[in-house]
């Protein structure tokens, strides 16, 4: 069984996932304005070690020391990874470049296909109706069967503390107390990328349509179908109806890949 699951991550890696049981969360929170800044700054990204040149040589952050732009780089890389060479970072930059309204959104969907901690914490988000009301104990029990015995309390804290403040910069929550769920800004480009991370992972068909992927994307049923025809529009996802039946994946403005 063991064996499966190394299989499996070793695959999931390939693509461009992180399945490790760490998480940058726990000293940072996924770093939406340095993503911005690096990406605003490079034309286009070749490689993660053109990144750590751009933040530590160049220092496009503006950190006082060479430990902070180090540290930088190492985490930022650590969430987005910033390999074109994988589908998974391949679709999150295409799609980056296209859309502005979808940034946070992309943002955080990227940052949890690489970090376990923020992918837990999710639970209470998905949970929630909007305007209701998301409690800093749920985020906390949220990490707790993963983490616990990895980390101390006073790490677990600051973790929670972390994970909030990414689903603040992402759209999903606003406000400190009480913390409210709010609708996040999605447009077809952040359905196309929920669709691919979906599709990189095996699912097909409808499942792409009920994943948390894009349950995060707080699409109401009336805004998805025009979605899923802009994205089809743009060649960011292939989509068909036949009957009750939808044949959904990737399109070729996004990856040409394929695999079954």
């Amino acid at each position: 069984m063991q064996d499966v699951h190394l299989t499996r991550e070793k695959n999931l890696a390939e693509l461009g996932f992180d399945e490790g049981l760490r998480g940058v969360h726990t000293s940072r929170t996924m770093m939406l304005a340095e993503l911005e800044q690096v990406l605003g700054y490079l034309q286009t990204c070749s490689s993660p070690e053109e990144v750590r040149t751009a933040i530590v040589e160049e220092n496009v952050l503006g950190k006082a020391t060479r430990s902070g732009k180090k540290n930088s780089a190492t985490k930022l890389i650590d969430l987005y990874s910033f390999e074109p060479k994988k589908p998974l970072y391949a679709g999150f930059e295409i799609l980056w470049r296209e859309s502005s309204k979808s940034r946070p959104v992309l943002a955080v969907l990227m940052a949890q296909c690489r970090d376990a901690v923020l992918r837990a914490s999710a639970q209470p988000v998905l949970a929630t109706p909007l305007g209701g009301n998301v409690t800093k104990d749920q985020l906390y029990q949220s990490l707790l069967g993963g983490f616990a015995s990895k980390y101390a309390e006073t790490t677990l804290q600051s973790t929670t503390r972390n994970v909030a403040s990414s689903w603040r910069q992402s759209g999903h929550l606003v406000g400190t107390g009480p913390i409210v769920r709010a609708k996040a800004a999605a447009d077809f480009h952040a359905l196309s990328f929920a669709v691919l991370i979906g599709y990189l992972r095996g699912l097909r068909g409808q499942m792409l349509l009920a994943s948390d992927w894009v349950r995060l994307l707080d699409l109401e049923p009336a805004e998805l179908e025009p979605s899923l025809a802009e994205a089809h529009r743009h060649s960011l996802i292939t989509s068909r109806k036949i009957g009750e039946v939808i044949d959904l994946k990737p399109g070729p403005g996004l990856w040409e890949g394929d695999f079954e």
